[in-house]
């Protein structure tokens, strides 16, 4: 809970009665009069910690990610949220095509290669592209996606067609290299970054995965009692 001003309202407003924090931004502590932690259970007066660097990236044609940070809870230091802080050099330019995390940072020699993505038949009835690679839109390549509570899931790789539904679908990889399809229909924003909404139904992940909620599949932190993304206890 905090208290804020009318430009970062703006930013953070999905058209609901609560806003996402991952567009707002580092709040200022003395705006923040409390917070709730899943793993302690408990909810907290005050701010919760805020770590944050500033790597000045250029994540695409004329978008640069000045400062990402995190908000962890001042007893356990579980993660509450996360947040970026994107700047335009040139305020008059559209951002172009998003760089690959290769063009951003090149890999360490300890990084495996991201598994390779399985081209998709042809679906009758639907027109296929004259190359054989799945339906995609390279624009988004290379953005990070957010879950609504503000958790980067991953970075997206491509837009596809599910040969079993027909529907359009995100693939989305995360840090550890696990590789997940989103449908589209979970899709609330398309910007600097992409934001999810709430329903965890079009999510499925290759293979279970430790801390992975019954209900959700969702992959929480070992020692989590609830799930970070429907909030069932695990």
């Amino acid at each position: 809970m905090a208290t804020i001003g009318d430009d970062l309202q703006q930013k953070g407003n999905l058209g609901g009665p609560d806003l996402f924090l991952a567009p707002i931004g580092r709040l200022p502590e003395p705006s923040v009069s409390s917070y709730h932690c899943n793993v302690c259970e408990k909810d907290y007066d005050g701010c919760p910690k805020i770590d944050y660097e500033s790597p000045n990236e250029t994540v695409a044609d004329n978008l640069v990610l000045v400062e990402r940070g995190q908000y962890t809870c001042t007893t356990c230091d579980s993660p509450i949220a996360e947040y970026r802080v994107f700047r335009k050099p040139e305020d008059g330019m559209d951002v172009g095509l998003a760089k690959t995390a290769s063009e951003i940072a090149p890999p360490r020699d300890l990084v495996p290669p991201p598994p390779p993505v399985e081209e998709l038949p042809p679906i009758p009835g639907l027109t296929q592209p004259k190359s054989d690679a799945p339906v995609s839109i390279s624009a988004i390549a290379g953005m990070d996606v957010y879950d609504e509570r503000a958790f980067k899931i991953g970075v997206a790789r491509e837009v596809g067609v599910d040969p079993a539904s027909g529907s359009l679908v995100l693939t989305v990889e995360s840090d550890d290299g696990q590789v997940a399809s989103v449908t589209w229909n979970r899709v609330e924003k398309v910007g600097e970054i992409i934001i999810l909404g709430g329903s965890s139904s079009g999510t499925s992940a290759p293979g279970p995965q430790q801390g992975a909620c019954a209900s959700c599949g969702f992959a929480n932190k070992p020692d989590s009692k609830f799930c970070e993304e429907c909030g069932k206890q695990l």
